[in-house]
């Protein structure tokens, strides 16, 4: 927490909540700023100011501006995606959250596997069958009784 922060909660001010307080530090200031510098300026935690402005942003109370730029990482540098957000609008409203649209189903279509043919005793010749036509013969029966 700032300073100022701390005198209001000292003096018994109730703090606003911390989506309000983001956005009215993005309206005073007259640039875009990173969810980082907003966190540093208004004293908060970079992770929670992250998440307020990823819902403002869905909400479309402030507007964001990807650059790309060059951002140390360990002992090495990667250019990442950063975003820059400014208010958007004169005054301080929680928009609703964007409804969401149904998703289409599609339903798998199934189609029948064609019936085997039905075997008769009288057409199979057990004794004079060659190794090809049992093999054959021991597919359609496992077919048929699977």
């Amino acid at each position: 927490m700032t300073n100022v922060s701390l005198a209001l909660a000292k003096a018994g001010i109730q703090l606003p909540p911390l989506n309000e307080r983001v956005w009215n530090c993005l309206k005073d200031s007259k640039v875009p700023r990173t969810g980082k510098t907003v966190a540093q300026m208004i004293g908060a935690k970079p992770a929670d100011v992250a998440g307020v402005l990823s819902n403002m942003a869905k909400r479309r109370m402030v507007a964001v501006n990807y650059q790309t730029e060059t951002v140390k990482v360990g002992r090495g540098y990667a250019r990442k995606e950063i975003g820059h957000y400014t208010a958007v609008g004169s005054q301080f409203e929680l928009r609703p959250m964007p409804m969401k649209t149904e998703a289409q189903v599609h339903v798998p279509v199934f189609i029948e596997p064609p019936k085997p043919k039905a075997l008769r005793a009288d057409d199979i010749d057990l004794e004079s069958m060659k190794l090809s036509e049992a093999h054959a013969l021991y597919k359609r029966l496992r077919e048929f009784f699977a």
